[in-house]
């Protein structure tokens, strides 16, 4: 984790190849954002219009 935060959170990430003695094989970042639900559960959808 590069940055927590309570809405977004930035991650870094590496995959290291099990069979080539751990060589590091794709690596990258990530945003992540926290979405709160509604207090009786439903999931509410929102799309995007574009135009």
């Amino acid at each position: 984790m590069l940055k927590p935060g309570r809405t977004l959170t930035v991650c870094q990430l590496e995959v290291y190849a099990v069979q080539s003695r751990g060589k590091l094989v794709a690596n990258g970042r990530q945003t992540l954002i926290r979405v709160n639900r509604p207090a009786d559960g439903s999931a509410r959808v929102r799309t995007a219009v574009s135009g």
